[in-house]
């Protein structure tokens, strides 16, 4: 199985995310607000294994917040470098 593990750059930041499956439909995982206690760096395999199931028919995004996540982001904000970070790829 392809994993990837990466950080894309968008307007105003750069964020980690990884990758993994082979298939032609596209399914992104969200980690929501607790992802600041522990990233999706280094973890396309372990994730490529639990979710293989599905890495045939999808190709599977997964993205950490920002990094450097400035005081006061609201969660617009984070919707928005989402938004950034998903047309950059």
């Amino acid at each position: 199985m392809a994993v990837k593990n990466g950080t894309v750059l968008f307007e105003g930041g750069e964020m980690e995310y990884i990758r993994f499956g082979s298939g032609e439909k596209i399914l992104i995982l969200l980690p929501g607000l607790g992802d600041g206690l522990r990233t999706v760096k280094g973890t396309a395999l372990p994730m490529g294994v639990m979710y293989r199931k599905w890495a045939e028919d999808y190709t599977i995004y997964s993205f950490s917040r920002r990094n450097a996540l400035e005081e006061g982001t609201t969660t617009r904000d984070m919707a928005r470098d989402q938004a950034l970070a998903m047309e950059a790829l």
